[in-house]
């Protein structure tokens, strides 16, 4: 089984947040390497909580530092601790048939850092399919991005490179596998990857006590 888990929020994500709340029209460019606020450290925390249920073997991380912190903090609550193996593969891609969606976020990003669905999800197709023809020991975690863990969910389920079809499940899927109180940051899903694509199912382990 692996467990995908997007990282914790980071301080330049709670900047935003409270530039939002306080009405301060303030925007900041985009930081990749932004590490995990206060917040997003206990978050990360939590997970690793959660995930010490299913006692996971192995533990993928991309290679930003809000994902490799988030990875750490769940190592430090698993049963044993784990090499964490980070991954440039792993790393947020921007959709562009998204970025009207980034403008209504105030999103400080430019038409240069997006990237058409197609190649994106070719991206994804490529991590999975790793991970398919990995033999692994048990459960994984794979500790990645928000808009990435989307792509990387619909490439375990579907071979075709349909945006509309895409964007259809990310809606279904949209609240799923959110923490408890509702947040966005360290949601997590599960696939089972030695399933034949068609018996495949996603489960989420906030909900289920055992995958």
């Amino acid at each position: 089984m692996i467990i995908f888990v997007r990282h914790g929020e980071t301080v330049y994500q709670a900047f935003q947040k409270a530039a939002i709340m306080t009405a301060n029209n303030v925007k900041t460019r985009y930081n990749p390497q932004s590490g995990l606020s206060e917040t997003g450290i206990q978050q990360a925390l939590e997970a690793g909580d959660c995930l010490r249920h299913y006692n996971p073997k192995h533990l993928y991380s991309s290679d930003l530092p809000r994902c490799v912190q988030t990875a750490e903090k769940i190592n430090e609550q698993l049963n044993q601790k784990l090499e964490i193996i980070q991954s440039v593969k792993l790393r947020e891609r921007m959709l562009w048939e998204e970025r009207e969606r980034y403008r209504t976020l105030e999103l400080d990003i430019t038409d240069k850092d997006l990237e058409p669905f197609a190649d994106v999800f070719k991206s994804a197709q490529e991590v999975i399919s790793e991970l398919e023809n990995t033999e692994f020991k048990g459960n994984v975690v794979v500790c990645t991005h928000g808009q990435f863990m989307e792509v990387l969910k619909y490439a375990a389920l579907e071979t075709d490179t349909d945006f509309f079809k895409f964007n259809t499940l990310y809606k279904q899927h949209k609240s799923k596998g959110n923490r408890p109180d509702g947040s966005r940051f360290c949601k997590m899903f599960a696939i089972d990857l030695s399933l034949p694509r068609t018996k495949r199912k996603v489960l989420f382990p906030y909900e289920v006590k055992n995958v």
